[in-house]
């Protein structure tokens, strides 16, 4: 929920599904069979604000933004006090979205002895109709207390300090298409009685990102001679006069239109299969398996950033901290002109990829028990992240580090490119008891480790390093990745309670007795893992780059022999570095808490007719009441540095009835 305190300027979360299929299977013989596939879905995602049915900016004469002209923009103008909680719409809203993905597939089975033959084609459009992300919609005025002292006062008097806008040059919403397809291959040979190979090609086509109105911009290092600028595709009146309105703020901003493509699509997109099941020994007890695949990734169709680059829309604000601005003409004057940030996205864009690889021998015992023992392998290779191509590249002075940026007139510069990659390694163990009796168990481990040079992987990427620290060097990023968990274990079990008819114990207990005593059953899932990877981070500009995603220096080692929620890491190992360079710790030297976590559950089943069963349920949520805590906080000059301050839930206990029909 986006908004204020006040619950009449929270948001409205609307999510609405549709879902139409259809599909046609064909039996062409006794060996070919025709299967035809094709899928639309239509899924509403959207937060709105509560106040979207009526122009509040109107009704108090605030005039002079999107809110005049577009009825996306209605709602009640963001008000932010000094001291107080805010009042209005959050200025990020509204935030409708409508997906409308396309799917077809066709593809052929043929039989011919002992080969099974596949080959098909399928086509994949992703759509994204009425996406809007209108910033600042309504305005937002501060009080500050800058004219009488009070910033209160000011508020009464309708005297903010300053106010700001962003009011769009064209249209508002966007509609975004991309078009995907491929074509496969693929032949299952059984060899021999024991041995069976898998063979196959596929093919896969992403095309580049499309939209309706051509609001698409990205900023491109290699027009104008080298010096980059914007780069608009296509040549859309509205966004000839956008240009030309920037142009005017920004003389020395190089503005290029009439391109065709965001990026140019990647047709090199081949991915061959191969894998093998093979039973050595008679009985066929054991089984071994091994395989390798390349799987390229489809990208999605939102490149919310792209919609919102210059010059699709500006950024002003207006201020006047000793005489206040009065509500009346509250844009008036000449704004600050913004320090103007873009996105790009290299021209060149690959489609990313990763090859997969296993080894798996799984061997069944005597009881229904089975084994299995896994290697597995995974590299990633043109994955994608973020780079700031427009970092300063003299950070001896403030003033320094602005005049030496490669592309005047910008500040970041955030490109999006192929300079990823990742590897990981595992080993996966399981063991299983299958369903025999009513018991049932599975227990699994998996040892593994993950590297990658991108800090944009895994949830757990700390605020503010959403970027590499240095963009000029990604070799220093090579590290844990953030989604790295090196031990995981978890087991999982059904067991009935040996009373009552049929089992053990008690099996000649009467009505009341088996009642009481039979048919219970207990269950639960136990689940422990190590920490996940964190980075050490600065909360100041220390590096001169304003990204705020500096690194302090390595002075010693963070962990600690025994750490505690008061001191999980060593404070005393880092150091803020000198102003104007960049720390000597490495990304992801930091290991969080694990988690240890079982669940436990006790039920019966009452059985009331034959088809009516009354259910008992008595559930335990961290049966043992083990703490675990969140992440330790890893901003190294802060004065808590390490210290957790908050954890996963306690124990629960739950009682429930359900009665089935």
């Amino acid at each position: 929920m986006l908004g204020s305190d006040f619950p009449n300027f929270l948001s409205d979360s609307l999510v609405r599904s549709q879902t139409v299929a259809l599909s046609e299977l064909w039996t062409i013989s006794s060996s070919m069979v025709n299967e035809f596939r094709a899928g639309f879905s239509r899924l509403n995602r959207s937060r709105l604000s509560r106040n979207r049915d009526k122009n509040f900016n109107q009704e108090f004469g605030i005039l002079g933004t999107a809110a005049d002209t577009e009825r996306e923009g209605w709602g009640v103008p963001l008000v932010n006090v000094t001291g107080f909680s805010s009042v209005g719409d959050a200025a990020t809203l509204p935030q409708p979205r409508i997906e409308m993905p396309i799917t077809v597939a066709d593809t052929l089975s043929i039989q011919r002895g002992n080969h099974s033959f596949k080959l098909g084609a399928d086509y994949f459009k992703q759509v994204i109709n009425g996406a809007l992300l209108l910033l600042n919609a309504r305005g937002t005025f501060n009080f500050t207390g800058s004219v009488t002292g009070n910033a209160f006062a000011d508020f009464l008097l309708g005297l903010p300090a300053s106010t700001s806008r962003q009011p769009p040059l064209g249209p508002v919403t966007s509609y975004s298409r991309r078009n995907n397809g491929s074509v496969f291959f693929q032949d299952d040979w059984r060899a021999t009685r024991g041995l069976t190979l898998n063979l196959g090609l596929r093919w896969d086509f992403m095309g580049s990102l499309t939209e309706k109105n051509q609001k698409l911009s990205t900023f491109d290092p290699y027009i104008n001679g080298g010096r980059g600028g914007l780069r608009l595709v296509g040549d859309n009146a509205f966004w000839t006069n956008a240009a030309a309105t920037y142009q005017r703020l920004f003389p020395t901003i190089f503005i290029e239109r009439g391109s065709n493509k965001l990026y140019r699509p990647d047709w090199n997109n081949f991915a061959p299969r191969i894998g093998l099941a093979w039973s050595p020994f008679p009985g066929r007890n054991t089984v071994v398996r091994t395989g390798y695949g390349v799987f390229y990734q489809i990208q999605e169709a939102g490149f919310n950033e792209f919609w919102n680059n210059p010059p699709f829309f500006i950024a002003q604000t207006f201020t006047n901290t000793t005489a206040g601005i009065p509500w009346s003409a509250p844009f008036a004057g000449n704004p600050a002109l913004p320090s103007l940030t873009a996105v790009a996205i290299d021209s060149f864009l690959a489609t990313p990829y990763v090859q997969q690889w296993t080894l798996d021998i799984q061997h069944q015992l005597p009881g229904g028990i089975v084994l299995d023992a896994a290697y597995l392998g995974k590299k990633g290779t043109k994955l994608r992240q973020t780079r700031d191509i427009n970092q300063p590249r003299d950070r001896s002075s403030a003033a320094a580090a602005a005049a030496s940026r490669p592309f005047a007139g910008f500040a970041t510069i955030a490109q999006q490119e192929n300079s990823a990659n990742s590897i990981y390694h595992g080993l996966q163990l399981r063991g299983e008891k299958r369903a025999s009796n009513g018991m049932t168990f599975l227990v699994s481990y998996i040892f593994g480790k993950m590297i990658d040079n991108t800090v944009i992987s895994g949830a757990n990427t700390p605020p503010g390093a959403q970027l590499p620290q240095d963009s000029y060097n990604l070799a220093a990023e090579r590290a844990l990745s953030s989604d790295d968990v090196r031990h995981r274990f978890s087991a999982v079990y059904i067991l009935p309670l040996p009373f009552g008819p049929g089992r053990r114990f008690l099996s000649n207990m009467n009505g009341f007795g088996n009642a009481a005593l039979g048919g219970w059953e207990l269950s639960g899932i136990y689940r422990a893992n190590s920490g996940s990877p964190f980075n050490p981070v600065l909360s100041i500009d220390n590096s001169r780059t304003t990204n705020r995603r500096d690194r302090p220096n390595l002075a010693g080692n963070p962990n600690l022999a025994n750490p505690t929620p008061q001191k999980w890491w060593d404070a005393a190992a880092f150091v803020t570095p000198a102003a104007g360079s960049f720390g000597t710790a490495g990304r992801n030297i930091l290991i969080g808490p694990g988690v240890s976590l079982w669940d436990f559950s006790l039920q019966k089943n009452f059985r009331v007719t034959e088809r009516q069963q009354l259910q008992f349920r008595f559930d335990l949520f961290n049966f043992l009441n083990h703490p675990n805590y969140n992440t330790p906080v890893n901003t190294a000059n802060a004065a808590n540095f390490g210290a957790i301050t908050t954890a996963q839930d306690s124990r629960q206990m739950q009682l429930g009835l359900r009665y089935q029909f």
